[in-house]
């Protein structure tokens, strides 16, 4: 399998989730899936924004008043944590709920960067073979739903000073790269075990880019946006990959040919 690391890779991770951002700029074709799209992400993110602080930031005050005698302090934690609840929310919501819609916007990336191939191959007519990518789907799905349950479970570590920020955007970085690029490791054919042998031979990599679409993502306002973009900065970077002819399986094929 080819390195990620050979001077042969397109661009410095870093960039990429501003190469989301671009290339939405740059192919209006994508603008109107896009704002459709987003009005639904933007209005749900709004709405859970409100309710959280109407709701949720109040009795979290309260708590934390029977605990602390500083009311200035017991407020200003609880909005902290409304904050971080509130970005946990939008990614939980991209990992279960949005797989579909993204997916779809992968794919339009992927035919826009020359790839129409690579998507049109999961076309078939054959019940065996469709029974096959249901069941793909299905563990890409459970995928997503572990990813969210971790996004969860680890949001408490962020209230452990500067420690506590390295562990939450490390794990879920980690996770999060990962899962923008489980429709592509499906594309190719890559069984659940192959996507995780590739991942995991080139871990900082999905690292770096998961921290990256995971900061992004819980920009108060924004992180909605953020959340298409990043899928577009996934699908470019998977474009890349197969254009530099590093991709699962890519070796493969040439070994075959």
């Amino acid at each position: 399998m080819p390195s990620l690391d050979e001077p042969t890779q397109p661009r410095t991770l870093r960039v990429y989730p501003l190469e989301g951002v671009r290339f939405l700029i740059e192919h209006p074709k994508l603008w109107r899936n896009f704002l459709v799209r987003v009005s639904t992400t933007c209005f749900v993110s709004l709405l859970a924004t409100i309710l959280l602080f109407t709701l949720a930031m109040p009795a979290q005050a309260a708590a934390l008043e029977r605990a602390i005698s500083q009311t200035w302090a017991c407020w200003l934690i609880a909005v902290l944590l409304t904050i971080f609840e509130s970005a946990a929310f939008v990614l939980v919501w991209s990992y279960i709920v949005l797989p579909l819609t993204l997916d779809r916007l992968f794919d339009d990336v992927l035919r826009l960067r020359g790839h129409g191939d690579l998507v049109d191959s999961r076309v078939t007519s054959h019940r065996q073979v469709y029974l096959r990518f249901r069941h793909r789907e299905a563990s890409k799905r459970i995928q997503q739903a572990v990813n969210g349950f971790v996004v969860a479970l680890t949001l408490p570590v962020n209230l452990i000073p500067i420690a506590g920020q390295v562990v939450f955007y490390g794990v879920n970085g980690y996770l999060a790269a990962w899962s923008l690029h489980l429709h592509y490791f499906d594309l190719k054919g890559c069984t659940f075990q192959e996507g995780v042998e590739y991942v995991q031979s080139h871990k900082a990599r999905y690292v770096a880019f998961g921290v990256w679409s995971i900061v992004t993502g819980s920009i108060p306002v924004l992180s909605w946006f953020f959340v298409f973009t990043n899928t577009i900065a996934a699908a470019v970077w998977a474009a890349d990959l197969e254009d530099a002819g590093l991709g699962p399986k890519s070796q493969e094929l040439v070994d075959a040919s």
